[in-house]
């Protein structure tokens, strides 16, 4: 039976103490292909969560190279304002993308990133991809990012009724695959919290 272990921190911030846990579960891939990072600095925590696509092991490079790219900024900058997200995203894009193989060819790789900013009791997030962001508080569960992958683009038309019940069932095999990510070579489609959201005690973050 494999054992996974949970690993918990306490940051203490001016405002109050953060309780963070993480852990990872390869599955049953042959290479952890996803990456994360916490950082808390001048009284903000930034945490991310990439998880990567493609073979040939570039889902892994992928992924840390995103999430080591937008720790690294968050700490030079000393970023606070959500705005910091659409600063870093083409930057961020163009690392992925132009990443390259040992022969100097594109990998082709890519990832998705999900990740937050808490500063006090504000919250922000910001998503590509189909990672998620999900709020827990007392008994209700709620998910803060929309996925950005085909099945999501085909409920949306359904709503709108520009595609019957029968196409949208047709497409099934093709829900997961990704209208958005990280290394794409120009992010058209991305979400980001409109306003920064209120934190209460008590509240729990998942990504």
């Amino acid at each position: 039976m494999k054992t996974i272990e949970l690993h918990m921190e306490r940051m203490e911030s001016s405002t109050g103490i953060f309780e963070i846990g993480w852990f990872t579960d390869i599955g049953g891939r042959e290479t952890q292909e996803d990456a994360y990072r916490l950082t808390f600095d001048h009284d903000v925590l930034l945490a991310t969560v990439c998880d990567g696509m493609g073979g040939c092991d570039a889902g892994e490079i992928a992924s840390q190279v995103a999430v080591d790219f937008l720790h690294d900024r968050f700490l030079q900058e000393q970023a606070d304002s959500p705005s910091f997200y659409l600063d870093a995203l083409d930057q961020i894009d163009e690392q992925v993308y132009f990443l390259k193989d040992a022969a100097n060819r594109r990998l082709k790789a890519g990832t998705t990133i999900v990740s937050v900013m808490i500063a006090g009791n504000q919250m922000n997030w910001f998503s590509v991809g189909d990672s998620r962001v999900y709020l827990i508080r007392n008994t209700e569960v709620v998910q803060a990012t929309r996925d950005h992958n085909y099945g999501e683009m085909l409920l949306n038309l359904l709503e709108q009724k520009r595609i019957t019940m029968e196409t949208y069932r047709e497409e099934a095999a093709k829900y997961e695959a990704l209208t958005s990510y990280i290394g794409i070579g120009g992010v058209k489609l991305y979400d980001m919290s409109s306003t920064p959201f209120q934190l209460q005690d008590g509240d729990q973050i998942l990504l």
